[in-house]
């Protein structure tokens, strides 16, 4: 029988965009695919043995893990989104509240910036379509989750190994917090992909995968 896996994407993505995860992983895992606007509505997330996820969806599977979860796989992932006094591997909390107002004046603008940032000139994302057409007060529930949520107490206490990926460049996570991350979880690995920013799924897709492969055999 096969182990379940459960793929959560991040702020903004849909299903759609972690499709080529879920049909790749299917081969070993019972895999099972949720938006992160779905996954921060559950009070609890569905029983998994494993979950991979990242950005928003890593801070909501770190906060909800399910107790029967054995590992959990980060991508561009934090345990705190916005900087604080004793935190700065974050984004300022007033860049948070522009895109909140820029989702009620111009929602397509603001997501094909993020996306920009997102993903590297060289690959365009091909999500941005389907992005736009997403709820706009699921995407601002997001927003405020991302600016409240500060996770970091809880990070020592997890005791599952954890593989974290993240890329050198990402301009909307810095690497500093997947550092952060590796240096106070229990039980942690990280992987750094140099050149490489938020999207690591869409351009290091190969990489991504077989890490992930070979962390929850």
């Amino acid at each position: 029988m096969k182990k379940k896996l459960l793929i959560i994407s991040g702020w903004a993505h849909s299903i759609k965009s972690i499709q080529p995860m879920g049909d790749r992983l299917s081969k070993k895992f019972d895999t099972t695919l949720i938006s992160g606007t779905d996954a921060l509505a559950m009070e609890r997330l569905p029983e998994n043995d494993f979950i991979l996820t990242g950005s928003m969806g890593g801070l909501i599977a770190i906060e909800r893990l399910p107790q029967c979860c054995k590992k959990l796989v980060l991508l561009s992932a934090t345990a705190c989104f916005c900087k604080r006094a004793d935190y700065m591997h974050g984004t300022d909390s007033r860049v948070i509240k522009r895109m909140v107002r820029q989702l009620d004046k111009d929602p397509k603008t603001l997501i094909d910036k993020f996306f920009m940032n997102v993903h590297s000139p060289q690959k365009p994302s091909r999500q941005k379509k389907e992005n736009t057409e997403l709820d706009i007060n699921g995407l601002k529930d997001g927003l405020y989750y991302l600016k409240e949520t500060d996770l970091r107490k809880l990070i020592p206490r997890i005791e599952i190994p954890i593989l974290i990926m993240h890329g050198k460049d990402d301009k909307i996570i810095p690497i500093g917090a997947a550092e952060w991350l590796d240096e106070n979880l229990q039980k942690s690995e990280l992987i750094i992909f140099e050149g490489m920013g938020h999207a690591l799924a869409a351009h290091a897709f190969e990489s991504t995968m077989k890490a992930t492969e070979n962390f929850l055999a």
